[in-house]
């Protein structure tokens, strides 16, 4: 399950504040606390074809292309956007 706002149900888009050694989750559509996030989980998709797939684990060319696929939805947010660039990325320059 991706992170969910409570407050305004926004699903996986926040910013993150470091508060002591947590990371904390906050809503970037109204601003208010979400959770404490895990810390060192490496990312993975929480819906769809791949759910529950890591995303470092994508490699293959139908793979990469539903990521790209993905970068273009308007539910692609911030640190789902961000993690998936990333390892677009690194794959692109291995």
């Amino acid at each position: 399950m991706g992170v969910i706002c409570k407050h305004c149900g926004i699903v996986d888009d926040y910013y993150i504040i470091k508060k002591s050694n947590q990371d904390t989750a906050w809503c970037n559509g109204c601003d208010r606390y979400i959770k404490n996030l895990p810390q060192g989980n490496p990312p993975e998709l929480h819906f769809g074809k791949y759910k529950d797939k890591l995303i470092s684990n994508m490699i293959s060319k139908e793979e990469t292309d539903y990521l790209k696929c993905l970068l273009g939805q308007p539910f692609c947010k911030s640190k789902l956007k961000s993690d998936i660039e990333n390892h677009l990325k690194s794959i692109a320059n291995a």
